[in-house]
């Protein structure tokens, strides 16, 4: 019993999950006083909103954490890994980095849940762009924080990016373009809003613009594509660079899929999308996994203007971490355990790790518990019957007239009383000590015996 419970406080699931948020982000989610969600406003934050509703439904709390320095501030998916004792999931895109092999094993994907287009703007003035190349040359304005980087990236004699930032995929396409920080203007806006007034040809996005603009651009980016004075970039070659970066996806934006109302885009224009997975501690248990797969399967698995139904989550994208196999089989079989139809998820995937606990103690343990006294009187009683026997045939040997040395006799007789008295018993001592006294006695008889044998 006493075990028992031992083994449930050590194996009942944390009820709580923590999410790995950048600064910017954590302020659009307007916490209230208990971490609820209240801005739903913005895709992303809807996204959190679900999941932190669906969760907690299945009795998991959500909590956000950002980082402290937003001058320092490094990608999401390193902070999980850098904090694994306090972060336990974030969402995040798969920019086409690699982990070194000291991080490889510290987290897992349970899935690619979405697609997002990379878009490229244009500027009217920014004409005769209809390859990759052609952005070479031109005053490219971006948006990246420094990720506590004394040289950013982009900037003549800059740092390399982190693995773990959108940098590293900025890096793969002006590398693809021939662009070098020497023979093109490259603008980093950040801290500030890009705005369609300041100076720039050629704008790289992650994503739409957005109405009420976003963190990084200000509304009017927004007001310029309707007005024709800012296009999406539709590249003849953009095939060929979906193939050059296999870790993306090649997606056709659809003509008013950003908004009907006002026709945007105006026309349909192929790019390549940025794929985005669901990251958890590798050491993050079980049960949890299982729960958060049910969660992101139902936000996800609705039809999008770049998934069909029940396409997301998957892992057919190439994702920086491995597959969690824990994910794997339960998007490829699904979940019908006995126990989690009847029970709500935290008190099932008890319920599940404890039968497991305690199995091998009802099925292993207590048999052994069972045969090991019998096997060990069998092996006790065999090492005293084979005393036994050499007493015997030694005694066989005194009573037939026949030659024998007497001296090597006793000698075996001596070596046999020392085994023996050697004889170790773990157990059961007091059911053997009788017999061992009785072949010690015996041994003494057939000594006497010998000596008498002798004096004659």
């Amino acid at each position: 019993m006493i075990l028992i419970i031992y083994l449930s406080f050590l194996l009942y699931p944390k009820r709580e999950l923590t999410f790995a948020i950048f600064n910017n982000n954590l302020k659009l989610l307007n916490l209230d006083e208990n971490g609820k969600i209240q801005n739903q406003k913005y895709p992303f934050s809807r996204i959190l909103f679900l999941l932190q509703e669906k969760l907690e439904n299945k009795g998991v709390k959500l909590i956000f954490k950002s980082q402290e320095s937003l001058q320092d501030e490094i990608p999401v998916l390193e902070f999980l890994i850098r904090n694994r004792s306090e972060i336990d999931i974030t969402l995040y895109d798969n920019w086409g980095g690699k982990p070194s092999d000291d991080d490889k094993n510290k987290a897992v994907s349970i899935g690619t849940v979405s697609v997002r287009p990379f878009t490229i703007l244009i500027k009217n003035k920014g004409t005769g762009i209809k390859f990759l190349k052609d952005l070479k040359g031109k005053r490219i304005a971006f948006w990246t924080s420094p990720e506590g980087k004394k040289n950013p990236v982009f900037t003549p004699g800059g740092e390399k990016a982190s693995q773990y930032s959108s940098d590293v995929f900025q890096e793969k396409i002006f590398e693809l373009a021939g662009i070098t920080a020497e023979n093109t203007t490259l603008i980093n806006f950040w801290p500030n809003k890009i705005s369609a007034d300041d100076d720039w040809d050629i704008l790289l996005d992650f994503g739409f613009p957005l109405k009420e603009g976003t963190n990084f651009y200000a509304p009017n980016i927004y007001d310029a594509l309707l007005q024709d004075k800012i296009k999406f970039a539709n590249f003849e070659d953009i095939e060929a660079v979906s193939r050059k970066l296999p870790f993306t996806k090649l997606i056709r934006v659809p003509t008013s899929s950003i908004d009907f109302e006002k026709n945007m885009p105006r026309n349909s224009y192929t790019t390549v999308g940025v794929t985005r997975s669901a990251y958890v501690n590798s050491n993050l248990d079980p049960s949890l996994i299982i729960i958060l797969c049910e969660v992101l399967k139902d936000i996800y698995g609705e039809a999008s203007n770049f998934s069909v139904k029940n396409e997301y989550p998957n892992f057919s994208a190439t994702e920086m971490f491995k597959p969690s196999d824990v994910a794997e089989k339960f998007y490829r079989e699904g979940e019908d355990s006995f126990v989690r139809k009847y029970f709500p998820p935290i008190l099932s995937a008890f319920i599940t790790k404890l039968f497991f606990a305690l199995a091998p103690i009802f099925f292993i343990v207590i048999p052994l518990m069972s045969f090991l006294p019998n096997l060990l009187k069998k092996y006790y009683q065999g090492e005293i019957n084979k005393c036994y026997d050499e007493m015997y045939a030694i005694e066989r040997i005194v009573e037939m007239d026949v030659d024998y040395d007497r001296s090597l006799l006793r000698t075996r007789l001596d070596l046999l009383d020392e085994e023996v008295r050697n004889i170790k018993f773990l157990f059961f001592q007091d059911e053997f000590v009788q017999q061992i006294f009785i072949v010690r006695e015996h041994i003494v008889l057939i000594q006497k015996r010998l000596s008498r044998i002798n004096s004659v």
